[in-house]
C-alpha cells in the first residue's frame, strides 16, 4: 500500500480586516446639524465608561454618533458589526485595528498579535496598551444586537474594566445589549441614552425642512405650527412602535421589551385566529397573562413578525392602529413544519406617562399556510 504524506494541520485561515466596517457610513444628503443631541452624547460619554445607546431600526442611531463622532477632540475608534463578528478571530482584529487607526499607533494593533484573538490573553494585551497609550479613545460598536456570543459580551467587559476611564465604549444596538456591566450603574459610570431623545424636536424639524430638503425659509412652518407637525409625528411614531415592541419582544424574547407594548390591564382577543386554526383560545386579560401565553415554555417557536399597511388614528390620548401582521411559526430544532398566518389587527392604544401602549387588540386571520398544531407545540 502506498505511504500517504502526514503533514500538519495547516492554522486556521485569518480573516482579512474589512476596510469598511472600520469608519461610519457616508451619509447620501447633507446632514442637519444637531447640537442638543451631540451634548447629550458627550455629556454621557464624558461621565462613563460605558454608553449604551439602543433603540428601533431607522430612529437615527448610526448617524447621531456618525455627526458627534467628527465632533470629539478624543480619537474615535468606528466598528460596525455584522453576525460574521460572532467570531471573536474577526471581531476583535478589526477592534485592534480601528483603535490603532483612530489613535496613530500601530503598536495597538501589534501588541495583542501573539494570543489567539479573542482570548482573555489578548483582550488583556489590548487594553494595557490602551491604558499606556496618552490618548483615551472612543470605541465606537455600532448594529451591536448581531452579537449574541456570550464569550463576546464578557472579553468586551474585561476591556472596560482593564481600560476603566482610559476608553469609552459607545454600543449602538436595536435592543438592550447583553454586556454585563451593570456594575457600573451605581457608580454613574454606565450611562444608557434613550432613543426618544434623538428624535428631532421643533426647531431642529424645521432645519431639516429648510437646510436639508431645501424648502424656502419663508414657506417653512412657523414655531408653532412646526411643534403641532413635530407633536402628530411623535404620535404617530410612538403608535406604531407600540405594536412593533410586541412583535419584536416575541421575536427576540424579550420580555421587558414585550411588556412595555401594553398597558397593565391590556386585553387580547386572538379567538377568531384561534377558531380558523380549530383551537380554542380565551380572551387574555392582564399584561401578565398575554405574557404567559406567548411565552409558554411548553411551546418552544422560532417566530419572526412583519407588519405592514398600517393606519393610525387619534384624539387626545386615545388612538386605534389598524394593520397586517405576517407572522412566521417553526418549532425551535425543527423547520421542517412551520405556521404562516396573515393576520389583521385592530388595536387600540392609550398614551401613558412612558408613552403609547395597547390596551386592546382583536386579530382576525386573512390566510394562512402550514400546519396549525405548530401553534401550541404539538
Amino acid at each position: 500500500m502506498a505511504q500517504i504524506a502526514m503533514h500538519p494541520r495547516s492554522p486556521e485561515p485569518v480573516h482579512r480586516l474589512v476596510a469598511a466596517k472600520l469608519r461610519p457610513p457616508r451619509p447620501l444628503t447633507p446632514l442637519v446639524p444637531r447640537p442638543r443631541v451631540h451634548a447629550l452624547l458627550g455629556a454621557a460619554a464624558h461621565r462613563s465608561f460605558v454608553v449604551v445607546l439602543a433603540g428601533p431600526s431607522g430612529i437615527g442611531k448610526t448617524v447621531a454618533l456618525t455627526q458627534w463622532a467628527a465632533t470629539q477632540a478624543r480619537p474615535v475608534a468606528w466598528v460596525t458589526v455584522d453576525a460574521r463578528d460572532n467570531d471573536p478571530r474577526r471581531l476583535w482584529p478589526h477592534l485592534a485595528a480601528a483603535l490603532a487607526g483612530a489613535t496613530g499607533d500601530p503598536d495597538l494593533e501589534r501588541s495583542a498579535a501573539g494570543p489567539e484573538p479573542g482570548s482573555a490573553e489578548y483582550v488583556a494585551a489590548l487594553a494595557n496598551r490602551v491604558v499606556a497609550h496618552h490618548a483615551r479613545p472612543i470605541l465606537i460598536l455600532d448594529e451591536y444586537e448581531h452579537i449574541v456570543e456570550r464569550d463576546i459580551h464578557d472579553r468586551l467587559e474585561l476591556l472596560t474594566r482593564v481600560c476603566a476611564d482610559r476608553l469609552t465604549l459607545v454600543v449602538a444596538a436595536r435592543n438592550r445589549p447583553a454586556l454585563p456591566v451593570e456594575r457600573l450603574e451605581p457608580a454613574g459610570r454606565l450611562a444608557r441614552v434613550s432613543w426618544t431623545e434623538l428624535r428631532f424636536d421643533a426647531d431642529e424639524a424645521r432645519d431639516l425642512l429648510t437646510t436639508g430638503y431645501g424648502l424656502p425659509t419663508a414657506l417653512a412652518p412657523t414655531a408653532i405650527d412646526t411643534e403641532t407637525i413635530v407633536r402628530e409625528l411623535r404620535d404617530r411614531e410612538e403608535i406604531l412602535d407600540a405594536l412593533l415592541r410586541f412583535a419584536l419582544g416575541f421575536d427576540l424574547k424579550d420580555r421587558e421589551l414585550f411588556r412595555t407594548a401594553f398597558t397593565p390591564d391590556a386585553e387580547f382577543d386572538f379567538r377568531p385566529v384561534a377558531a380558523e386554526l380549530g383551537l380554542e383560545v380565551p380572551v387574555m386579560v392582564g399584561v401578565a397573562a398575554i405574557e404567559a401565553v406567548h411565552f409558554n415554555p411548553d411551546v418552544r417557536l422560532d417566530t419572526t413578525h412583519a407588519v405592514s399597511n398600517a393606519r393610525i388614528g387619534f384624539i387626545g390620548d386615545r388612538a386605534r392602529l389598524t394593520a397586517l401582521v405576517e407572522a412566521q411559526h417553526l418549532p425551535t430544532g425543527d423547520h421542517t413544519r412551520h405556521l404562516l398566518l396573515k393576520n389583521r389587527y385592530a388595536v387600540d392604544l392609550v398614551r401613558t406617562g412612558a408613552g403609547w401602549a395597547m390596551s386592546r387588540l382583536y386579530v382576525e386571520n386573512v390566510w394562512r399556510t402550514g400546519d396549525p398544531k405548530v401553534l401550541i407545540g404539538a
